[in-house]
């Protein structure tokens, strides 16, 4: 039995090695907590739920921190902001560390059962998200140059107690213009004796300055008009070309390349293309996913339009743990994540790019709620993989010809009502903008007869001026 652990942690290559109670050692390097976190206060606080507007968190890493009665020696806490009372969520103490495939992931407690999850994500740039999974299970994803390990060096950090540059800058500011504007009046007053409006200073100058400004404002605004109206129109065609050629499940991934998850998946009701995925955890099950598109099993089980199920591997049944239509995608720089979120579930998948030939995935269950998915594959490399549909598949021009005739029949319809209804046209002056297709329709029939003109160098009496 130890030596089957031993071997099961070297296949999934989990890391729980502490140099000290906030250091973790990795392949990469040591992680050390501490630098997420400071001393007497959260260094995350007031992060809002991405999907409840209600609550809002606080954490910090490492250091405990205390703020109300209801959230002391906490690690993280969670706010109702309508009643603005805390809950405390997550204790520094008895922290699980797992590294998996250049994912880290901390599980704390509050030393009952509530149970929260945070991936660390190495990346330069600094973000934090929550979700809330159920009033019992939470999950943080932070992002930060401090989660790539061997990157940051702990500093205590030290309370300034002075001012910051741009705050000195505007109490001068503020100084100079309050000193102006007295020392002014009063000279206009007690030394010109003058009364009312003429007691400001230099008030001809600023009224000429406004001026001068409104001017200039209201050039820009024509001149930024029809720029507008092209924008729109180009934004507009962009958008239809969006929808006609890319699915919902290709992602921008930065510096032009995509990542297209349909190569990661099987279609038309194949099944899982990752099926019997192995489950570190002691749950007795086995996990399948599928990229893209949807799928179900025939056991018996509630496996129905699923983008990922558990099988118990005593009774053979499946569960259905995510639907296609709950993912959303993240992209980091090492890793790219698609999480499924339902009120009572939650499925990470991460996404590593391998050059291997050969796929490697496998799994992780937390509780009865929380699921995790590891794909290593060139598939998970943007731009490695293209996806072929297959037959019987619309493309993307037949949508975009399904779109502009949809348009055109809105806006003939339309115009018809309009015109019908509202001015009381009748025949021909139904049609919305007749003047316009009819000219066009001319235009289009000169251009023809030019060209015949000039293919047989005939002359025609054509008055191209109206043109």
């Amino acid at each position: 039995m130890i030596v089957s652990s031993i071997l099961i942690s070297i296949i999934l290559n989990i890391y729980t090695i502490k140099a000290d109670d906030c250091e973790y050692s990795t392949p990469d390097g040591i992680l050390d907590l501490k630098t997420l976190g400071y001393k007497d206060r959260p260094k995350y606080n007031n992060i809002p739920d991405t999907g409840l507007h209600t609550i809002a968190y606080s954490f910090n890493g490492c250091f405990a921190y205390s703020t109300k009665d209801t959230c002391q020696n906490a690690a993280a806490c969670v706010i109702d902001l309508t009643s603005k009372q805390e809950r405390l969520i997550a204790r520094q103490t008895d922290r699980v560390f797992t590294y998996n495939v250049g994912v880290i992931s901390i599980i704390y407690t509050d030393g009952d059962d509530t149970t929260l999850r945070v991936f660390l994500l190495c990346k330069t740039t600094e973000s934090f998200q929550a979700h809330k999974i159920t009033d019992n299970s939470f999950l943080f994803n932070i992002e930060s140059e401090c989660a790539c390990p061997g990157k940051c060096t702990y500093i205590p950090d030290k309370p300034s107690g002075h001012l910051t540059g741009g705050a000195v800058f505007i109490i001068v500011l503020l100084c100079i213009i309050a000193t102006y504007l007295i020392i002014s009046i009063l000279f206009l007053r007690l030394v010109k004796h003058e009364q009312g409006i003429n007691l400001i200073p230099n008030r001809t100058l600023w009224l000429q300055i406004g001026h001068d400004t409104i001017q200039v404002l209201l050039f820009i605004v024509k001149m930024f008009v029809p720029i507008l109206n092209l924008f729109i129109y180009y934004l507009f065609m962009l958008i239809i070309q969006t929808i006609a050629s890319e699915s919902s499940c290709v992602y921008d991934v930065g510096s032009g390349q995509k990542l297209d998850i349909r190569t990661l998946g099987y279609e038309n009701g194949k099944g899982p293309k990752y099926d019997n995925i192995p489950n570190s955890s002691p749950t007795k099950s086995t996990l399948s996913w599928n990229g893209c598109f949807s799928y179900s099993k025939s056991d018996g089980g509630n496996c129905k339009d699923a983008a990922a199920c558990s099988t118990s591997t005593q009774t053979g049944m499946s569960t259905v743990i995510a639907k296609q239509s709950e993912v959303q995608f993240e992209h980091h720089d090492n890793v790219n994540l698609l999480i499924y979120q339902t009120v009572d579930r939650l499925l990470a998948v991460f996404l590593t790019c391998s050059d291997s030939d050969e796929d490697t995935v496998n799994g992780h269950q937390d509780d009865a709620q929380t699921f995790s998915i590891y794909v290593q594959s060139r598939c998970c490399c943007p731009d490695k993989c293209h996806y072929s549909p297959d037959s019987g598949s619309i493309s993307g021009g037949a949508i975009f010809l399904i779109l502009l005739i949809s348009i055109l029949f809105v806006y003939i319809i339309g115009g018809i009502m309009f015109l019908k209804y509202a001015r009381g046209a009748t025949g021909s002056d139904m049609i919305p903008n007749r003047l316009i297709w009819l000219n066009i329709t001319l235009y289009a029939l000169d251009g023809l007869r030019y060209s015949i003109q000039i293919i047989r160098h005939r002359s025609f009496n054509i008055d191209y001026q109206k043109i």
